[in-house]
């Protein structure tokens, strides 16, 4: 599993955006605009200045979820279930299990309470893989000497003071095998991958419940996806997709799975969304309907973008990541344009569920994004490879806000915002049904919280448990899709303006 490649959609480009929130300043909280007009059809002509987009809506205005409190947590004021907190793969009610890896030691799992403190290291003999974390026990993938691999089981009891105490030394081997590729675990079943099999084990029988032999590919990705198991069989352009109810034994195939493109995939409840390699539109995977098919264009994309920013056409507009959150796709969009002889470049986010047929603008945390952050001035510069042994500047007169979302999840939008006066990263967090936002510390609950799960947010941003998340440098803008880098050239730099 550890150490699989994927190949990222779109020309990869020098901006390594690396890992970590440096600590922001702590506050009460704030609350934006939240007068945005709502709407069924397109966009209307609003433009884009100071950092904020002003003007008409796609639709409608934030989506209703819960509010977590800043408040640190203890046992007493963290009584919320395991259902009650999503995404919460890798937490109990207590504590956060993250992994590490040093060249020196290895990897290792990191235990701390949820909000931050307390961090300690576990050590777990032979230890590769954190697969999943239940209230009494971790799920993790270890290997002996001689490299063959175990799924383990690693209770956990809560200690005197209420907070999780891991019981290392008594570790249990739950599956023996030479070779774990991929593993998903649930309440009552393991799907898990070696070699070429693909095997399903019930934990409360405790034997093996059925298997399915001879998948023909590179990898094989087991993924839980709302009330079923889907197979991803094939490099990061899935060739095949399997799927089956949790319930039932027999794999079925997808017909029309083939070519999606596994990096960018988001999964939901039944359903999961995702971009293939020959187009720039989103799709929609319905598991209940066993059908596939396109559920935003690019021209939608497009269309609303382009209205935001109040001019005729964009130079890009490209979708750079996606969450599921509450029955609903969130996307965020990265958009260039020219304006007055300057080269814009911006974030724009847009939601819709799977019952609609149009995307709503999500006004609010929009502004409350671009406003928190500034608009800077300068030049891109643009290299042929990431060792920058030339450069040219490709844009001479660029104007960007680099303010983006980093998460969406638990009812909130977390965003990333860097302070220049400061030179330091911020975090901060928009609470999606309030329309409150507050900016995060270290001393913050919320600023562990993206770490419950694992996705692409969370490889990223390398939490480790030991490095920071978000903001240590302050590029954060994703180069990926810049439309004026000319072929052969992989690496983008701003330069900003000297006043």
């Amino acid at each position: 599993m550890r150490g699989k490649s994927h190949r990222m959609k779109g020309l990869m480009l020098s901006i390594a955006i690396a890992a970590g929130i440096c600590a922001g300043c702590g506050g009460e909280y704030i609350d934006p605009s939240r007068d945005g007009a709502v709407s069924s059809g397109a966009v209307s002509g609003g433009a884009v200045s100071g950092g904020a987009v002003s003007g008409g809506a796609v639709s409608g205005s934030a989506v209703s979820g819960g509010a977590v409190s800043g408040q640190a947590v203890t046992p007493e004021n963290n009584r919320n279930s395991r259902e009650e907190r999503q995404n919460a793969n890798y937490c109990t009610d207590t504590n956060l299990y993250v992994e590490g890896d040093d060249e020196s030691e290895g990897y290792y799992v990191v235990q701390m309470r949820l909000d931050g403190t307390r961090k300690k290291w576990l050590e777990i003999p032979g230890f590769v893989e954190l697969i999943s974390v239940e209230e009494n026990g971790l799920f993790c993938t270890c290997e002996d000497d001689y490299e063959n691999e175990s799924l383990c089981w690693v209770p956990i009891e809560k200690g005197g003071d209420g907070f999780d105490v891991v019981r290392t030394e008594q570790l249990e081997e739950i599956i023996l095998k030479d070779m774990i590729d991929s593993a998903c675990v649930d309440s009552q079943y393991i799907v898990y991958t070696s070699g070429s099999e693909v095997i399903k084990y019930d934990r409360r029988l405790k034997q093996n419940v059925s298997k399915m032999v001879d998948i023909d590919s590179a990898e094989i990705d087991v993924k839980k996806c709302g009330n079923y198991f889907v197979l991803c069989d094939g490099w990061s352009e899935i060739k095949a997709l399997y799927y089956q109810r949790r319930d039932e034994k027999n794999w079925k195939k997808m017909e029309g799975g083939e070519g999606i493109y596994e990096d960018g995939a988001v999964f939901g409840q039944d359903v999961f969304f995702y971009e293939r390699e020959d187009d720039d539109n989103i799709y929609l995977c319905d598991l209940r309907k066993a059908e596939s098919r396109a559920f935003i264009s690019e021209e939608q994309l497009k269309r609303a973008c382009t209205g935001l920013t109040g001019l005729k056409q964009l130079k890009f507009c490209g979708v750079q990541d996606m969450w599921y959150e509450a029955g609903r796709l969130y996307v965020q969009c990265e958009a260039a344009w020219l304006q007055e002889k300057e080269y814009h470049m911006a974030y724009f986010l847009f939601s819709q569920s799977p019952g609609e047929k149009e995307i709503r603008y999500e006004k609010e945390i929009t502004e409350c994004m671009s406003s928190r952050g500034r608009n800077r001035k300068g030049k891109f510069i643009t290299g042929p490879d990431y060792h920058w042994r030339s450069e040219r500047t490709a844009v001479e007169h660029a104007v960007i806000n680099d303010a983006q979302c980093y998460r969406v999840m638990n009812g909130k939008a977390f965003l990333s915002i860097y302070d220049y006066e400061k030179k330091k990263g911020q975090a901060g967090c928009y609470d999606l049904d309030t329309g409150k936002f507050r900016w995060l510390t270290k001393k913050d609950r919320e600023y562990y919280e993206t770490w419950y799960e694992t996705d692409k947010g969370f490889k990223n941003y390398a939490n480790d448990g030991s490095e920071e998340v978000l903001g240590k440098y302050p590029e954060r803008m994703d180069f990926s899709f810049a439309p004026f880098c000319k072929e052969g050239e992989y690496a983008v730099r701003f330069e900003e303006k000297k006043n």
